[in-house]
């Protein structure tokens, strides 16, 4: 009985604490919510009218849903992307990842070119 109740007082601690610690440090930096008024346009125009690039494509941010991003975010701006990729497919005739690491010179692409003295 002893055992019990000393599991029993370990636990309530230790719930104790939890929840002591989580009202101090919280779970970070609180975000403003997004999900509706000016904020969400202003969001949501930033997403679909900026300029396609390498940088602002690893930058982006999506608003967290209950069960992760926003998909209707995701989809929207994944067909920005895949229509931007198609127009510089056709404008530069490189359809595959591949067609376009051939096409580069060799020290485009950090390789050294042979000596042929």
């Amino acid at each position: 009985m002893y055992w019990l109740l000393s599991l029993a007082g370990a636990l309530l601690v230790g719930c104790v604490l939890a929840l002591l610690l989580a009202q101090v440090f919280g779970r970070g930096e609180r975000l403003p919510d997004v999900s509706s008024g000016p904020q969400r346009a202003a969001h949501l125009a930033s997403i679909m009218e900026s300029p396609i690039t390498a940088d602002r494509i690893s930058g982006i941010r999506f608003s967290v849903a209950l069960r992760g991003y926003r998909m209707a975010e995701v989809d929207a701006y994944l067909r920005r992307v895949s229509a931007r990729l198609a127009e510089l497919e056709a404008t530069t005739g490189v359809n595959s990842p591949n067609a376009a690491a051939d096409a580069e010179p060799n020290n485009a692409r950090g390789l050294v070119p042979e000596n042929k003295e």
